[in-house]
């Protein structure tokens, strides 16, 4: 049960975030600065370095997401001649049955 006191903490801190953002007036603001006063040198330091973490862990996510995307039209290439060459392969195999069947059928004296 101490996951439930957990979620519960994760709650409050998500509604004590909005109340703050609310009282600063920066809720659904594009600049939240205010939200967040940077009082020392070592607090400036610490969220440059947080926010270009992020930005970097961001940066790799999109990466990714273009290696996924790229590695998707390659399998759906890869699909488009599977599927042009299992065409292919089964109609020379109907093509050889049909020129065997009579042969077949000759040597079995019917």
């Amino acid at each position: 049960m101490d996951w439930i006191a957990d979620w519960v903490e994760k709650i409050d801190q998500m509604f004590d975030a909005i109340e703050h953002a609310k009282a600063c007036g920066t809720l659904n603001a594009a600049d939240r600065s205010k939200q967040y006063p940077l009082q020392s040198e070592k607090q400036i330091i610490d969220a440059v370095n947080l926010a270009l973490t992020k930005a970097r862990i961001n940066e790799r996510a999109l990466a990714a997401k273009a290696d996924n995307e790229h590695l998707r039209r390659q399998l759906r290439n890869y699909r488009l001649i599977n599927i042009a060459l299992t065409s292919i392969i089964t109609g020379l195999a109907w093509e050889g049955i049909r020129a065997l069947v009579p042969w077949v059928m000759a040597a079995l004296g019917h």
